[in-house]
């Protein structure tokens, strides 16, 4: 199996900005990658979000930002009994 995903998050307002008067945060788009396979009662897959290596904030406030995660991997192995 292969997956492709795009996850679009537009423009926001910063969290706690409840007079909306601080400039919104930027939007932006998300790329992510999946492969699998089924193997007799074996599952193999591997995923890499953030394909692009994109720089963004996850969460603003007034008081700072929380940066969201740089591409990362994951290997899934698992086995049907």
């Amino acid at each position: 199996n292969l997956l492709l995903e795009a996850l679009y998050t537009g423009e926001r307002y910063v969290s706690g900005d409840n007079a909306n008067v601080l400039p919104q945060v930027d939007g932006s788009t998300l790329i992510n990658l999946a492969v699998s396979r089924q193997l007799q009662n074996y599952h193999v897959g591997l995923r890499v979000n953030n394909l692009s290596n994109r720089k963004y904030d996850d969460f603003v406030t007034p008081f700072g930002v929380n940066p969201a995660p740089e591409r990362n991997y994951r290997l899934e192995v698992g086995v049907e009994l």
